[in-house]
């Protein structure tokens, strides 16, 4: 057997035992919620005066009084360092992004897991016990890239731990668990209003995981892949292997291709081999758009009506509402055609945002205005919350095991740069960068007509395979489920 798909042939696609792995295991996605919403409380700027440059008086604000910005007095003329402090997000992803394919490709995906873990433990420590500026930032950017490449390797492992037919609900549960994250960061800060209590505190919650690592299998698809035995892994994931064949288990075809030194995926393939250079190119885009325009959402919270907690709050419940239209629709109407609604309808609402927000002469029209706006705004963070979430599943299932998070790592490096460049595109004024939005969301649209369907096809193995080959072939999808399933090579 070459394609380890096979298997679900003959087990079920998805049990109470992989579903409790993909919970458990969801902690990391619940923990990246956390980590990339703690700025916005730990660097919060409480109200305050300046007077020539230089800090007048005390802070004196109703909501948090006692952030890092506060504490080093990151005002007035030292706002470089609190920019600093939001930067490391944008910093920490790209790193990540540019680790976390070599070394989840070549080590695992439990194994990249658990290993950041370790990483994020001691990053959080730093952060909360450091009294040095630049051990706080090193220890702020080394947080992110723990936490990016442990996404990734998340996101990777909960499509490949499940048949074809329940890869839609596992993947978009990721961002499930990140939007409960973002949520819980806010009640986390409500209740320690101190930035190094909130830190503290979200050190504890990254600890359960590595209590529990020794219970957690490795991807069995990413063992096959790779010439290993995964019959111990598949045997703990599902709690059945009796009666299979050996042959579902070790990968014969790659142990032929070590002992006859045939060539094997590399992660440079993906830029090398045309067809899948096309979809690292057009899913890049992809990610960069959706990040680009979901950030600069988000970033405009501070103007909603509301105080800092409900508005971030408000946000995460919107990001988790959107998953539950977004996981049957997956299945019903495939990822292509979800991924194009959201990202159409994110840019014309945002659109209207801009237009609606930038207009009005008199004081009715403005009261009308803004309410037109405030909804647009939401509604557009309910679309593009929908596309964040699909995209990973997507994108993920585009790419053979051999790459798969390597490709996924190279889309999220389009996405920290989307990230990086929201502030700036907000600058310019609301109607020019929800103008900016739009485009840029159509652009996306139409890259996306160029990348096939992936809903209910097999997952290939390697890139060499006669599977991957007719997996790309736009003419080869039909309509129906067994037109969708690539014939075996």
């Amino acid at each position: 057997m070459s394609n380890f798909d096979e298997i679900w042939k003959n087990v079920s696609e998805f049990s109470a035992r992989q579903f409790m792995f993909t919970i458990v295991t969801g902690m990391v996605s619940m923990q990246t919620g956390l980590v990339e919403m703690y700025p916005i409380f730990a660097g919060y700027e409480p109200n305050h005066k300046c007077l020539n440059g230089i800090l007048e008086g005390e802070f004196s604000d109703p909501l948090i009084n006692d952030s890092i910005v506060a504490e080093y007095h990151w005002v007035c003329d030292k706002t470089n360092y609190r920019n600093l402090f939001f930067a490391a997000n944008g910093i920490g992803m790209a790193i990540g992004c540019l680790i976390s394919g070599p070394l989840t490709e070549n080590y695992g995906r439990k194994f990249s897991m658990i290993s950041l873990s370790y990483v994020s433990l001691v990053a959080l420590t730093l952060l909360w016990v450091s009294e040095n500026i630049f051990i706080i930032i090193f220890a702020r950017i080394l947080t992110m890239v723990a936490s990016e490449i442990k996404y990734l390797a998340y996101s990777t492992y909960v499509i490949e731990v499940v048949g074809p037919d329940w890869r839609a609900f596992t993947g978009t549960l990721t961002h499930l668990y990140y939007a409960s994250g973002c949520v819980l960061c806010s009640v986390l800060s409500y209740w320690f209003r101190g930035w190094r209590e909130l830190t503290f505190a979200i050190l504890i919650a990254h600890m359960p995981l590595i209590f529990i690592s020794f219970l957690i299998p490795e991807s069995p698809m990413w063992l096959f892949t790779n010439g290993k035995d995964a019959e111990k892994d598949f045997r703990k994931l599902t709690g059945k292997t009796k009666g299979l064949d050996t042959k579902y288990f070790i990968n014969k075809s790659h142990t032929d291709e070590k002992n006859e030194n045939k060539v094997s995926d590399n992660l440079s393939d993906i830029f090398i081999d045309p067809e899948l250079r096309l979809t690292t190119i057009l899913q890049s885009l992809l990610f960069f758009t959706i990040a680009m325009v979901y950030f600069g959402i988000s970033f405009n919270a501070d103007e909603l009506p509301l105080n800092i907690w409900m508005a971030n709050g408000m946000n995460g419940a919107l990001d988790g509402i959107s998953q539950f239209f977004i996981i049957p629709s997956l299945d019903r109407i495939g990822r292509r055609l979800v991924l194009g609604i959201c990202l159409l309808f994110a840019g014309i609402l945002y659109f209207i945002t801009g237009l609606t927000s930038s207009g009005g002469q008199n004081e009715e029209d403005t009261g009308w205005q803004h309410t037109v706006a405030l909804f647009c705004s939401f509604a557009s963070k309910f679309f593009i919350s929908g596309a964040f979430s699909a995209v990973f599943t997507y994108v993920a299932e585009l790419y053979p095991t051999s790459v798969r998070t390597f490709g996924l790592s190279v889309g999220s490096l389009g996405a920290a740069l989307g990230t990086f460049l929201a502030p700036f595109i907000l600058s310019l004024g609301n109607l020019e960068s929800s103008t900016i939005f739009f485009g840029f969301c159509l652009l996306a649209i139409f890259g996306l007509t160029r990348l096939p369907e992936t809903k209910g096809r097999k997952l290939p193995d390697r890139i060499q395979s006669k599977r991957y080959k007719d997996y790309v072939e736009l003419e080869n999808i039909g309509d129906s489920e067994d037109d969708m399933l690539p014939k075996d090579a």
